[in-house]
């Protein structure tokens, strides 16, 4: 009923797109429905919702526009390896430097991930908006007690930030065995 008064508003006020869901902060959480996946746990930072979402909202009239992907990867001993041979190979042909967040020079590695975030993004991801190093930096503090800097890798070309990978331990993991729960016990699995 909800949705059905909003999107007779809308049109009786002359819109004729409605984008959504999203985040009313950075844009980028929060973004979307699950569409599978049901049988896994959330994740830190990614959007799990009622598996009866894209129905309503098909039902009213509304399509999707764009996937967002998440995978639960797995490597064997092998691949590992083959990545290691090629990420040496890569050191030594373009001068490749990869290493994990220093956290005593955030604001550079800040502005590193900015720089990268502002070359790849305009070309390629029209309908996000680039973040701004206030908002990356803002981002950083909200996590900074999930960060493990060794899940956060910069890698550079002659010293010229190209790409990273960020990750935090998915917590959850942990979370869902408190039930809900902190009790002086639960705080103590927690922490283990």
């Amino acid at each position: 009923l909800l949705m059905d008064k909003d999107i007779s508003w809308f049109l009786k006020e002359g819109v004729d797109r409605i984008t959504g869901p999203m985040s009313p902060t950075n844009g980028d959480d929060n973004r979307g429905f699950t569409i599978e996946g049901f049988n896994s746990l959330p994740s830190i930072n990614t959007v799990y919702t009622k598996d009866y979402y894209p129905a309503m909202m098909e039902a009213l009239g509304m399509t999707k526009y764009l996937d967002f992907y998440a995978f639960n990867l797995t490597f064997d001993k092998g691949q590992i390896e083959r990545v290691r041979a090629i990420e040496d190979y890569l050191k030594r042909k373009l001068q490749l430097t990869v290493d994990p967040l220093n956290l005593k020079n955030i604001d550079e590695e800040i502005k590193a991930i900015h720089q990268i975030l502002v070359q790849s993004m305009l070309a390629h991801w029209e309908h996000l908006e680039v973040p701004t190093y206030d908002q990356i930096y803002q981002e950083f503090v909200s996590l900074k007690s999930f960060i493990d800097p060794a899940l956060i890798q910069i890698a550079r070309v002659k010293g010229k930030p190209v790409g990273f990978v960020a990750g935090i331990p998915d917590y959850n993991q942990v979370l869902c065995h408190l039930k809900g729960k902190l009790t002086p016990l639960g705080a103590l699995k927690f922490l283990y």
